[in-house]
C-alpha cells in the first residue's frame, strides 16, 4: 500500500509452513553446531560484574578449553535469546527467565566500604557518624527490582538521619566502588564487585550491619543453545568458579 506493506493472500496462506520450514533449519544448524568441540561463545553480562568477576577468571576456562573462541557482550540491557546474537548470559534477579534455564550462582550482599586511610580520618564508630561524611549511592540493584540503598540500610542498622539521600550516585556498581576506592567517601558498595579490593585491602567494611539482598547472581542459558559442548562447557566451568567463590 502507499503507507506499509501486507501480505497477500497466497503469501498469508503459505506463512505457518514457511515459519515450521525456517524452525527446522534452524534446528538443523543447531545440530551442526552442537557436533563441533570448538566455535565461539558469546556470553551477555553487564559491565560492572564482566569488569569485577568474570573478566578475572576467563584465562582458567581458555586454558581448559582453548579451542573456543569467546566474545563477551557487556550489557546492562535485558537479554533477548531470538534477536541478541549470544548463547549464554549472567543476569542478576529472584528466579525464571522466560525462555531459558536459570542456574543460580551466588547471592549478593551490601555494607559500607571505604578506604583504610578515609576510616583513619573520619573514625567512624557507629551508623549514625555516617552523617557527617560524604556518602556514595549504588542504584544499580534497581534494574533487578531491587531498591537497596543507604534508606533501607540505615533501616536495617536502626538509624536515621535526615541527609541519607544525599551525596554523588551511580548506576554502576562498578563505578560506586572505583569512587570510594578513589577516597570519595563512603560507598554502600555490592559485595560480590567489592570482594578483589576487600583482599587487597585497597577497601574496608567501615561498619556492620552487612545485608543480604534477596537477589541472586544467575547464568541464563537458552533451550535452543543447551546441548551446544561450548555451552555446556562453560556451564559447568561457572558453576565450578561459583562454588569457590562461594567458600572464599
Amino acid at each position: 500500500t502507499t503507507r506499509k506493506l501486507v501480505l497477500t493472500e497466497a503469501a498469508a496462506a503459505a506463512a505457518e509452513s514457511l515459519r515450521e520450514a525456517f524452525e527446522r533449519i534452524g534446528q538443523g544448524v543447531e545440530r551442526l553446531r552442537a557436533g563441533g568441540h570448538g566455535g565461539e561463545l558469546a556470553i551477555s553480562a553487564t559491565p560492572a560484574f564482566a569488569t569485577r568477576w568474570l573478566v578475572a577468571r576467563l584465562p582458567r576456562f581458555q586454558r581448559q578449553h582453548p579451542g573456543i573462541a569467546l566474545r563477551v557482550v557487556a550489557t546492562a540491557a535485558p537479554v533477548d535469546f531470538e534477536h541478541d546474537d549470544v548463547d549464554v548470559a549472567i543476569r542478576l534477579g529472584r528466579g525464571a527467565f522466560d525462555g531459558a534455564t536459570s542456574v543460580e550462582l551466588f547471592g549478593e550482599w551490601i555494607a559500607p566500604v571505604a578506604t583504610p586511610a578515609f576510616l583513619r580520618t573520619h573514625r567512624l564508630r557507629r551508623p549514625a557518624d555516617l552523617a557527617r561524611v560524604p556518602l556514595i549511592h549504588d542504584d544499580s540493584l534497581r534494574r533487578a527490582g531491587r531498591p537497596a540503598g543507604w534508606r533501607e540500610w540505615c533501616r536495617m542498622a536502626n538509624v536515621n538521619f535526615a541527609d541519607a539521600r544525599s551525596g554523588a550516585r551511580f548506576d554502576d556498581g562498578h563505578l560506586a566502588l572505583q569512587a570510594a576506592a578513589a577516597g570519595s567517601g563512603v560507598a554502600l558498595g555490592r559485595l560480590v564487585y567489592a570482594a578483589d579490593d576487600l583482599d587487597a585491602k585497597r577497601l574496608r567494611i567501615a561498619l556492620p550491619p552487612i545485608v543480604a539482598t534477596d537477589v541472586t547472581y544467575r547464568l541464563l542459558v537458552p533451550e535452543s543453545r543447551a546441548l551446544r559442548p561450548a555451552v555446556t562447557a562453560f556451564r559447568h566451568w561457572i558453576e565450578g568458579e561459583a562454588r569457590a567463590f562461594r567458600r572464599g
